[in-house]
Protein backbone atom coordinates (compact mmCIF):
# COMPACT_ATOMS: atom_id res chain seq x y z
CA UNK A 1 0.00 0.00 0.00
CA UNK A 2 1.28 3.21 -0.56
CA UNK A 3 2.07 6.02 1.91
CA UNK A 4 2.16 9.15 0.02
CA UNK A 5 -0.69 11.26 -0.32
CA UNK A 6 -4.16 11.00 -2.50
CA UNK A 7 -4.29 13.63 -4.00
CA UNK A 8 -8.02 14.67 -4.77
CA UNK A 9 -9.10 17.08 -7.75
CA UNK A 10 -12.91 17.90 -7.34
CA UNK A 11 -15.43 19.01 -10.48
CA UNK A 12 -17.92 21.16 -9.58
CA UNK A 13 -18.70 22.33 -5.98
CA UNK A 14 -22.26 22.39 -5.26
CA UNK A 15 -24.50 20.19 -2.05
CA UNK A 16 -22.79 17.08 -2.80
CA UNK A 17 -18.75 18.44 -3.83
CA UNK A 18 -18.72 20.81 -1.25
CA UNK A 19 -19.77 18.48 1.78
CA UNK A 20 -16.92 16.20 0.47
CA UNK A 21 -14.48 19.08 0.50
CA UNK A 22 -15.65 20.10 4.18
CA UNK A 23 -14.62 16.33 5.36
CA UNK A 24 -11.59 16.11 3.21
CA UNK A 25 -10.47 19.23 4.84
CA UNK A 26 -11.66 19.19 7.89
CA UNK A 27 -11.15 15.48 8.98
CA UNK A 28 -8.03 14.55 7.47
CA UNK A 29 -6.86 12.55 10.21
CA UNK A 30 -10.26 10.32 10.44
CA UNK A 31 -9.76 9.63 6.65
CA UNK A 32 -6.11 8.79 7.26
CA UNK A 33 -7.10 6.60 10.05
CA UNK A 34 -9.32 5.09 7.49
CA UNK A 35 -7.11 4.72 4.14
CA UNK A 36 -3.59 4.25 5.84
CA UNK A 37 -2.51 7.08 4.02
CA UNK A 38 -3.40 10.58 3.74
CA UNK A 39 -6.57 12.05 1.59
CA UNK A 40 -5.55 16.26 0.50
CA UNK A 41 -7.43 18.17 -1.22
CA UNK A 42 -5.41 19.82 -4.42
CA UNK A 43 -7.72 21.33 -6.55
CA UNK A 44 -11.37 22.30 -7.86
CA UNK A 45 -12.66 22.84 -11.02
CA UNK A 46 -15.70 25.57 -11.16
CA UNK A 47 -17.93 27.45 -13.56
CA UNK A 48 -17.76 31.12 -11.59
CA UNK A 49 -13.99 31.07 -9.63
CA UNK A 50 -15.45 34.61 -8.21
CA UNK A 51 -18.23 33.24 -6.66
CA UNK A 52 -18.15 33.29 -2.92
CA UNK A 53 -18.19 29.86 -1.24
CA UNK A 54 -19.60 28.86 2.36
CA UNK A 55 -16.18 27.29 2.31
CA UNK A 56 -12.62 28.27 3.03
CA UNK A 57 -10.37 26.13 0.60
CA UNK A 58 -7.07 27.88 2.21
CA UNK A 59 -4.33 27.33 -0.89
CA UNK A 60 -6.35 24.78 -2.71
CA UNK A 61 -6.18 26.20 -6.23
CA UNK A 62 -9.84 26.68 -8.03
CA UNK A 63 -10.27 26.87 -11.82
CA UNK A 64 -12.79 27.40 -14.33
CA UNK A 65 -10.64 24.65 -16.98
CA UNK A 66 -11.83 21.51 -15.70
CA UNK A 67 -10.08 19.86 -18.75
CA UNK A 68 -6.84 21.59 -17.58
CA UNK A 69 -7.68 19.73 -13.98
CA UNK A 70 -8.57 16.27 -15.30
CA UNK A 71 -5.25 15.65 -16.48
CA UNK A 72 -2.96 17.43 -14.23
CA UNK A 73 0.45 15.53 -13.06
CA UNK A 74 -0.74 16.61 -9.21
CA UNK A 75 -4.37 14.79 -9.23
CA UNK A 76 -4.33 11.26 -8.57
CA UNK A 77 -8.32 11.10 -8.30
CA UNK A 78 -11.05 12.99 -9.87
CA UNK A 79 -14.52 13.40 -8.24
CA UNK A 80 -17.38 14.72 -10.53
CA UNK A 81 -20.48 15.65 -8.86
CA UNK A 82 -22.19 17.97 -11.79
CA UNK A 83 -24.51 15.91 -12.63
CA UNK A 84 -25.94 14.92 -16.41
CA UNK A 85 -23.50 13.54 -19.41
CA UNK A 86 -22.56 17.25 -20.78
CA UNK A 87 -19.63 18.42 -20.17
CA UNK A 88 -19.42 15.48 -17.75
CA UNK A 89 -18.73 12.61 -20.03
CA UNK A 90 -15.73 14.02 -22.21
CA UNK A 91 -14.05 14.73 -18.66
CA UNK A 92 -14.08 11.17 -17.33
CA UNK A 93 -13.19 10.19 -20.42
CA UNK A 94 -9.87 12.41 -20.45
CA UNK A 95 -9.54 11.40 -16.59
CA UNK A 96 -9.15 7.65 -17.29
CA UNK A 97 -7.55 8.21 -20.08
CA UNK A 98 -4.61 9.93 -18.03
CA UNK A 99 -4.42 7.45 -15.53
CA UNK A 100 -6.71 9.09 -12.85
CA UNK A 101 -9.33 7.10 -10.72
CA UNK A 102 -12.89 8.74 -10.69
CA UNK A 103 -15.25 8.80 -8.15
CA UNK A 104 -18.81 9.93 -9.41
CA UNK A 105 -22.27 9.98 -8.20
CA UNK A 106 -23.89 10.41 -11.76
CA UNK A 107 -25.80 7.91 -12.08
CA UNK A 108 -27.21 9.45 -15.52
CA UNK A 109 -23.62 8.94 -17.00
CA UNK A 110 -22.90 5.50 -15.59
CA UNK A 111 -26.51 4.30 -16.90
CA UNK A 112 -26.12 5.40 -20.01
CA UNK A 113 -22.06 5.38 -20.65
CA UNK A 114 -20.84 3.03 -18.15
CA UNK A 115 -19.67 0.38 -20.09
CA UNK A 116 -17.49 2.44 -21.76
CA UNK A 117 -16.21 4.42 -19.51
CA UNK A 118 -15.51 0.99 -16.96
CA UNK A 119 -13.97 -0.36 -20.05
CA UNK A 120 -11.77 2.95 -20.31
CA UNK A 121 -10.56 2.17 -16.57
CA UNK A 122 -9.69 -1.66 -17.04
CA UNK A 123 -7.73 -0.09 -20.57
CA UNK A 124 -5.62 2.22 -18.05
CA UNK A 125 -5.59 0.22 -14.91
CA UNK A 126 -7.59 2.98 -12.43
CA UNK A 127 -10.69 2.48 -11.10
CA UNK A 128 -14.16 3.47 -11.45
CA UNK A 129 -16.14 3.94 -8.58
CA UNK A 130 -19.81 5.41 -7.96
CA UNK A 131 -21.19 3.77 -4.75
CA UNK A 132 -23.25 7.08 -4.51
CA UNK A 133 -25.02 6.83 -7.56
CA UNK A 134 -27.66 4.66 -6.57
CA UNK A 135 -29.22 5.31 -2.57
CA UNK A 136 -26.69 8.25 -1.44
CA UNK A 137 -25.98 6.36 2.07
CA UNK A 138 -27.89 3.16 1.35
CA UNK A 139 -25.04 1.13 0.04
CA UNK A 140 -27.31 -0.34 -2.52
CA UNK A 141 -24.74 -1.32 -5.13
CA UNK A 142 -22.48 -3.20 -2.48
CA UNK A 143 -25.33 -5.32 -1.58
CA UNK A 144 -24.58 -6.76 -5.27
CA UNK A 145 -20.71 -6.60 -6.00
CA UNK A 146 -20.18 -7.70 -1.78
CA UNK A 147 -23.03 -8.43 0.26
CA UNK A 148 -24.73 -11.01 -2.27
CA UNK A 149 -21.61 -12.04 -4.64
CA UNK A 150 -22.57 -15.60 -4.59
CA UNK A 151 -26.37 -14.85 -4.51
CA UNK A 152 -28.66 -15.99 -7.28
CA UNK A 153 -30.43 -12.34 -7.28
CA UNK A 154 -34.13 -13.10 -8.66
CA UNK A 155 -35.87 -9.40 -7.89
CA UNK A 156 -35.16 -6.06 -6.19
CA UNK A 157 -37.88 -3.25 -5.36
CA UNK A 158 -36.48 -0.21 -4.83
CA UNK A 159 -37.59 3.40 -3.31
CA UNK A 160 -34.61 5.10 -4.41
CA UNK A 161 -35.66 9.08 -5.74
CA UNK A 162 -36.36 11.07 -2.34
CA UNK A 163 -38.22 14.20 -4.53
CA UNK A 164 -41.12 11.90 -5.36
CA UNK A 165 -41.23 9.92 -2.13
CA UNK A 166 -41.49 13.21 -0.44
CA UNK A 167 -43.92 14.99 -2.71
CA UNK A 168 -46.28 12.10 -2.31
CA UNK A 169 -46.37 11.94 0.79
CA UNK A 170 -47.01 15.53 0.76
CA UNK A 171 -50.03 15.28 -1.10
CA UNK A 172 -51.60 12.37 0.35
CA UNK A 173 -50.70 13.22 4.37
CA UNK A 174 -51.30 16.88 3.64
CA UNK A 175 -53.68 17.05 0.64
CA UNK A 176 -51.50 19.09 -1.55
CA UNK A 177 -51.21 19.45 -5.36
CA UNK A 178 -48.60 18.04 -6.76
CA UNK A 179 -47.57 21.79 -7.85
CA UNK A 180 -47.54 22.68 -4.11
CA UNK A 181 -45.73 19.67 -2.91
CA UNK A 182 -42.94 20.17 -5.34
CA UNK A 183 -42.94 23.57 -4.09
CA UNK A 184 -42.66 22.54 -0.47
CA UNK A 185 -39.92 19.88 -1.92
CA UNK A 186 -38.28 22.98 -3.49
CA UNK A 187 -37.97 24.68 -0.59
CA UNK A 188 -36.77 22.29 1.60
CA UNK A 189 -34.07 21.56 -0.55
CA UNK A 190 -35.40 18.16 -1.94
CA UNK A 191 -36.43 18.95 -5.25
CA UNK A 192 -34.26 20.60 -8.04
CA UNK A 193 -35.22 24.17 -9.50
CA UNK A 194 -36.57 21.94 -12.93
CA UNK A 195 -37.81 18.98 -11.18
CA UNK A 196 -38.47 17.09 -14.10
CA UNK A 197 -36.07 14.21 -14.41
CA UNK A 198 -36.98 13.12 -11.05
CA UNK A 199 -40.81 13.46 -11.04
CA UNK A 200 -41.37 11.95 -14.47
CA UNK A 201 -39.53 8.74 -12.98
CA UNK A 202 -35.96 9.42 -14.88
CA UNK A 203 -33.39 9.53 -11.28
CA UNK A 204 -35.45 6.26 -10.48
CA UNK A 205 -34.81 4.59 -14.25
CA UNK A 206 -31.16 5.73 -14.00
CA UNK A 207 -30.20 4.03 -10.82
CA UNK A 208 -32.44 0.79 -11.98
CA UNK A 209 -30.36 0.35 -14.98
CA UNK A 210 -27.41 0.35 -12.25
CA UNK A 211 -28.93 -2.04 -9.88
CA UNK A 212 -30.00 -4.67 -12.17
CA UNK A 213 -26.99 -4.61 -14.29
CA UNK A 214 -24.93 -5.46 -10.88
CA UNK A 215 -27.58 -7.92 -10.17
CA UNK A 216 -27.77 -9.66 -13.25
CA UNK A 217 -24.28 -9.15 -14.55
CA UNK A 218 -24.84 -6.94 -17.85
CA UNK A 219 -25.33 -3.47 -19.06
CA UNK A 220 -28.97 -2.58 -19.11
CA UNK A 221 -30.67 0.18 -22.12
CA UNK A 222 -31.97 2.41 -19.44
CA UNK A 223 -34.33 3.74 -22.30
CA UNK A 224 -35.89 0.07 -22.00
CA UNK A 225 -37.48 0.46 -19.06
CA UNK A 226 -41.04 0.62 -18.43
CA UNK A 227 -41.57 4.26 -16.93
CA UNK A 228 -43.62 6.51 -15.76
CA UNK A 229 -43.82 9.33 -13.09
CA UNK A 230 -46.19 10.31 -11.04
CA UNK A 231 -47.52 13.78 -12.90
CA UNK A 232 -50.87 11.64 -13.59
CA UNK A 233 -51.29 10.40 -9.34
CA UNK A 234 -54.00 12.74 -7.76
CA UNK A 235 -54.76 13.73 -4.49
CA UNK A 236 -57.93 11.11 -4.68
CA UNK A 237 -55.35 8.46 -5.09
CA UNK A 238 -53.41 8.52 -2.52
CA UNK A 239 -56.20 8.93 -0.23
CA UNK A 240 -58.31 6.38 -1.36
CA UNK A 241 -54.88 3.96 -1.02
CA UNK A 242 -54.27 5.06 2.53
CA UNK A 243 -58.05 4.07 3.39
CA UNK A 244 -57.44 0.99 2.17
CA UNK A 245 -54.12 0.57 4.11
CA UNK A 246 -52.16 1.21 1.30
CA UNK A 247 -49.68 3.70 0.17
CA UNK A 248 -48.33 5.02 -3.40
CA UNK A 249 -44.92 5.03 -4.04
CA UNK A 250 -42.51 5.96 -7.09
CA UNK A 251 -41.22 1.86 -7.22
CA UNK A 252 -38.43 0.82 -9.10
CA UNK A 253 -38.64 -2.80 -9.72
CA UNK A 254 -36.90 -5.54 -11.88
CA UNK A 255 -37.05 -9.03 -12.14
CA UNK A 256 -34.98 -12.27 -13.88
CA UNK A 257 -36.76 -14.95 -15.43
CA UNK A 258 -32.83 -16.51 -16.19
CA UNK A 259 -32.50 -15.48 -19.20
CA UNK A 260 -34.34 -11.72 -19.46
CA UNK A 261 -35.31 -8.79 -17.21
CA UNK A 262 -38.22 -7.40 -16.33
CA UNK A 263 -37.56 -3.50 -15.43
CA UNK A 264 -40.23 -0.67 -14.64
CA UNK A 265 -39.98 2.22 -12.56
CA UNK A 266 -43.75 3.36 -11.66
CA UNK A 267 -46.28 4.66 -9.49
CA UNK A 268 -47.01 1.79 -7.19
CA UNK A 269 -49.93 1.01 -4.64
CA UNK A 270 -48.11 -1.28 -1.42
CA UNK A 271 -49.59 -2.72 1.98
CA UNK A 272 -48.67 -0.50 4.57
CA UNK A 273 -47.25 -3.55 7.23
CA UNK A 274 -47.27 -5.91 4.29
CA UNK A 275 -44.97 -4.64 1.91
CA UNK A 276 -41.59 -3.65 3.69
CA UNK A 277 -40.81 -0.31 1.53
CA UNK A 278 -44.23 0.46 2.06
CA UNK A 279 -43.43 2.44 5.37
CA UNK A 280 -40.12 4.18 3.86
CA UNK A 281 -41.11 7.86 3.40
CA UNK A 282 -39.76 11.55 3.12
CA UNK A 283 -36.77 11.52 2.00
CA UNK A 284 -35.15 8.04 2.74
CA UNK A 285 -34.67 5.40 0.13
CA UNK A 286 -34.86 1.57 0.42
CA UNK A 287 -33.93 -1.37 -1.59
CA UNK A 288 -35.17 -5.12 -1.23
CA UNK A 289 -33.43 -8.12 -2.68
CA UNK A 290 -34.55 -11.56 -3.30
CA UNK A 291 -31.92 -13.81 -3.15
CA UNK A 292 -31.36 -17.66 -2.99
CA UNK A 293 -29.47 -18.09 0.10
CA UNK A 294 -30.86 -14.70 1.90
CA UNK A 295 -33.81 -14.97 0.92
CA UNK A 296 -35.04 -11.55 1.80
CA UNK A 297 -32.45 -8.31 2.10
CA UNK A 298 -33.83 -4.78 3.30
CA UNK A 299 -32.01 -1.74 3.41
CA UNK A 300 -32.93 1.49 3.84
CA UNK A 301 -31.68 4.61 4.90
CA UNK A 302 -30.94 8.42 4.08
CA UNK A 303 -30.67 8.54 0.36
CA UNK A 304 -30.58 12.17 -0.50
CA UNK A 305 -28.92 15.73 0.24
CA UNK A 306 -25.38 16.72 0.17
CA UNK A 307 -24.33 15.49 3.34
CA UNK A 308 -25.43 11.88 2.72
CA UNK A 309 -24.55 11.53 -0.79
CA UNK A 310 -21.13 13.12 0.05
CA UNK A 311 -21.07 10.16 2.60
CA UNK A 312 -21.04 7.37 -0.40
CA UNK A 313 -18.53 9.58 -2.33
CA UNK A 314 -15.86 9.97 0.49
CA UNK A 315 -16.52 6.58 1.39
CA UNK A 316 -14.85 5.68 -2.62
CA UNK A 317 -12.32 7.81 -2.25
CA UNK A 318 -10.90 5.89 1.14
CA UNK A 319 -11.27 2.69 -0.76
CA UNK A 320 -9.02 4.60 -3.65
CA UNK A 321 -6.40 5.54 -1.26
CA UNK A 322 -6.20 2.44 0.74
CA UNK A 323 -6.49 0.17 -2.80
CA UNK A 324 -6.37 1.80 -5.98
CA UNK A 325 -7.69 -0.12 -8.44
CA UNK A 326 -7.43 -3.27 -6.79
CA UNK A 327 -10.64 -4.99 -5.69
CA UNK A 328 -12.73 -2.47 -8.34
CA UNK A 329 -15.51 -4.51 -9.94
CA UNK A 330 -16.00 -3.23 -13.45
CA UNK A 331 -19.28 -1.89 -14.54
CA UNK A 332 -21.20 -5.05 -16.05
CA UNK A 333 -20.42 -5.36 -19.88
CA UNK A 334 -22.50 -6.78 -22.24
CA UNK A 335 -26.38 -5.91 -22.72
CA UNK A 336 -29.17 -8.05 -20.54
CA UNK A 337 -32.34 -8.75 -22.83
CA UNK A 338 -34.81 -6.75 -21.43
CA UNK A 339 -38.68 -8.12 -21.59
CA UNK A 340 -41.20 -6.03 -23.53
CA UNK A 341 -44.71 -4.98 -22.09
CA UNK A 342 -46.23 -8.22 -23.91
CA UNK A 343 -44.09 -10.24 -21.54
CA UNK A 344 -43.85 -8.37 -18.42
CA UNK A 345 -46.75 -8.84 -15.75
CA UNK A 346 -48.10 -6.97 -13.01
CA UNK A 347 -51.34 -6.61 -11.02
CA UNK A 348 -53.13 -3.48 -11.08
CA UNK A 349 -55.71 -1.02 -8.77
CA UNK A 350 -57.93 0.72 -11.36
CA UNK A 351 -60.27 3.29 -10.26
CA UNK A 352 -63.35 4.31 -12.48
CA UNK A 353 -66.25 6.90 -12.17
CA UNK A 354 -69.31 5.20 -13.09
CA UNK A 355 -72.13 6.71 -15.19
CA UNK A 356 -74.66 4.49 -13.42
CA UNK A 357 -75.82 0.61 -13.89
CA UNK A 358 -74.30 -2.43 -12.28
CA UNK A 359 -70.73 -0.80 -13.07
CA UNK A 360 -68.83 -2.91 -11.15
CA UNK A 361 -70.24 -6.47 -12.34
CA UNK A 362 -69.91 -5.74 -16.11
CA UNK A 363 -66.07 -3.89 -15.37
CA UNK A 364 -65.09 -7.27 -13.65
CA UNK A 365 -66.86 -9.48 -16.80
CA UNK A 366 -65.02 -7.29 -19.58
CA UNK A 367 -61.65 -7.83 -17.44
CA UNK A 368 -62.42 -11.83 -17.12
CA UNK A 369 -63.11 -12.06 -20.68
CA UNK A 370 -59.90 -10.27 -21.84
CA UNK A 371 -57.88 -12.68 -19.04
CA UNK A 372 -57.27 -10.31 -16.56
CA UNK A 373 -58.34 -12.00 -13.25
CA UNK A 374 -60.16 -9.51 -10.65
CA UNK A 375 -59.38 -9.75 -6.56
CA UNK A 376 -61.65 -7.75 -5.41
CA UNK A 377 -64.21 -4.92 -6.37
CA UNK A 378 -65.29 -1.82 -3.78
CA UNK A 379 -67.84 0.88 -4.10
CA UNK A 380 -68.00 4.36 -2.88
CA UNK A 381 -70.99 6.71 -2.19
CA UNK A 382 -69.43 8.84 -4.98
CA UNK A 383 -70.05 6.63 -7.92
CA UNK A 384 -66.69 5.46 -7.70
CA UNK A 385 -65.74 1.99 -8.10
CA UNK A 386 -62.00 0.40 -7.24
CA UNK A 387 -61.16 -2.74 -9.19
CA UNK A 388 -57.95 -4.96 -7.80
CA UNK A 389 -56.80 -7.54 -10.23
CA UNK A 390 -54.24 -10.19 -10.28
CA UNK A 391 -51.24 -10.84 -12.51
CA UNK A 392 -51.67 -10.07 -15.80
CA UNK A 393 -49.67 -9.28 -18.64
CA UNK A 394 -48.90 -5.51 -19.21
CA UNK A 395 -50.01 -4.93 -22.43
CA UNK A 396 -53.52 -7.28 -21.75
CA UNK A 397 -54.25 -4.38 -18.79
CA UNK A 398 -53.53 -1.47 -21.01
CA UNK A 399 -55.78 -2.60 -23.74
CA UNK A 400 -58.57 -3.51 -21.18
CA UNK A 401 -58.01 -0.06 -20.13
CA UNK A 402 -59.17 0.91 -23.37
CA UNK A 403 -61.95 -0.91 -23.11
CA UNK A 404 -63.27 0.10 -19.75
CA UNK A 405 -63.01 3.91 -21.09
CA UNK A 406 -65.44 3.13 -23.88
CA UNK A 407 -68.24 1.52 -21.45
CA UNK A 408 -71.37 3.07 -21.65
CA UNK A 409 -71.36 2.39 -17.51
CA UNK A 410 -68.25 3.79 -17.22
CA UNK A 411 -67.81 7.77 -17.49
CA UNK A 412 -64.26 7.37 -17.46
CA UNK A 413 -61.05 5.76 -16.05
CA UNK A 414 -59.82 7.77 -13.21
CA UNK A 415 -56.23 5.93 -12.37
CA UNK A 416 -54.84 2.81 -13.31
CA UNK A 417 -52.00 2.00 -11.11
CA UNK A 418 -49.50 -0.91 -11.05
CA UNK A 419 -49.46 -2.91 -7.32
CA UNK A 420 -46.93 -4.47 -5.40
CA UNK A 421 -47.05 -7.22 -3.77
CA UNK A 422 -50.27 -8.48 -2.53
CA UNK A 423 -52.68 -6.48 -1.48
Amino acid sequence: MSTSPLRVGLLGLGTVNTAVAQRVVQHAQLLEAHAGRPVVLRGVAVRDTARQRDIDLGEVIVTADAAALVTAETIDVIVEAIGGTDPVLPLLRAALAAGKHVVTANKEVIARHGDELGALAVKHGVALRYGAAAGAAVPMLELFDNALGGDDITSIDAICNSTTNFVLEQMGRGGLTLDQAIAEAQRLGFAEADPSTDIDGWDAAFKLALLAGHAFGGHVDVDLVRRRGIRDVTTADLQRADEMGCAIKLLAHAAWDGSRVSLSVQPTLLVRGGHPLASVDGSRNGVLVQSDLAGTTLLTGTGAGGDPTASAVVNDIVITARDGAAGWRPVPQGSLEVMSADDAECAAYVRIRSSGGAVGDEVAQMLEDRGVPVVSIMMSATDEVVVLTGTAPVSVIANAMDTIDSMPVVDRVLACLEVGGKV
